[in-house]
């Protein structure tokens, strides 16, 4: 059994595709599908169910899966074990609050303890640095939220509030003196984040405690980019949900105003996978963020 047809299979079984194996593997699909089939003839089993409609893995493709998997991480732990001692950088991928807000004093604050250290930085959204955790690509993701994978440890380090933000004018100053002030700003234009975001996710389920509807508000724009929103309801465009840590500055300038959604507390994790082998120096950068969390 050779070991790439192992990582093939693991690579169709965790994509439900041929296609989409092919395109993470930089493999044509013919090949992906020619290790497959070795696979099965010397195993003498049928590892999927194919359709022109879907792909489904068969019990014993289960079986072996469970396996391969954990065949792939231990060889991976070896290589990792073995060469740790020559490759000092850390991967890290942050989701938009905690890298733009919480990122950059946790690896100032380690690297002068750690000057040999070395970082390698993604950002996106907390699903997409979820899923570069879970497939390896990155040692830890700091996110908002905790998708519960059974592949994965979650540890909370930070947590924040939510507010909203809208232009400081003599109209909004005027809506936060009055009897229901969340129902007369829900009135507005509203921006909101996309809906890969967390900020998304907590301020959609907030506000149906309410019984306030995203598909029954006035929202004029999505955007990914939380500071581009920022600058949008600096310039009067509406109003729009944060984490109070995203907008203090601004507060603090007088360019906007706030109204605190109490009660919307929200927690950051990090994340890594469980089985993994890390080095010396991550398992340091571990303890380091669980140490200096506000918990």
């Amino acid at each position: 059994m050779e070991f790439r047809h192992l990582e093939v299979f693991v690579a169709v079984a965790e994509l439900k595709s041929f296609s989409k194996a092919a395109e993470y593997l930089y493999l044509t699909q013919p090949t992906v599908s020619s290790h497959i089939n070795s696979l099965e003839k010397e195993l003498h089993i049928k590892l999927f169910n194919r359709t022109t409609k879907f792909l489904q893995i068969t019990p014993e493709g289960e079986e072996l899966y469970n396996y391969a998997n954990r065949i792939i991480r231990l060889k991976n732990a070896a290589l990792e074990s073995i060469s740790h001692e020559h490759n000092t950088t850390l991967r890290i991928g942050a989701s938009s609050l905690p890298g733009s807000h919480m990122l950059p004093a946790i690896i100032s604050k380690f690297y002068q303890k750690h000057p040999n250290v070395r970082f390698d930085i993604h950002t996106g959204d907390s699903n997409e640095i979820e899923d570069q955790v879970i497939r390896g690509v990155l040692d830890f993701g700091l996110v908002g939220s905790n998708s519960y994978n059974s592949n994965c440890i979650y540890e909370q380090f930070a947590s924040d509030e939510l507010s909203i933000a809208m232009p400081n004018t003599a109209e909004y100053r005027t809506i936060l003196l009055s009897k229901n002030p969340l129902g007369e700003l829900m009135k507005k234009h509203i921006i909101v984040r996309e809906k890969g975001s967390n900020t998304f996710f907590q301020a959609q389920s907030y506000l149906a405690k309410d019984n306030i509807y995203f598909d029954t508000l006035n929202i004029i724009a999505t955007v990914d980019d939380p500071e581009l929103i920022l600058k949008m309801v600096i310039q009067g465009m509406g109003i729009s949900i944060f984490s109070n840590l995203a907008i203090l500055q601004a507060k603090e300038n007088g360019q906007i105003l706030v109204y605190p959604l109490h009660t919307s507390s929200r927690q950051f994790y990090i994340m890594y996978q469980k089985e993994r082998s890390l080095p010396a120096y991550a398992d340091q950068f571990l303890e380091f963020v669980k140490k200096h969390s506000d918990n």
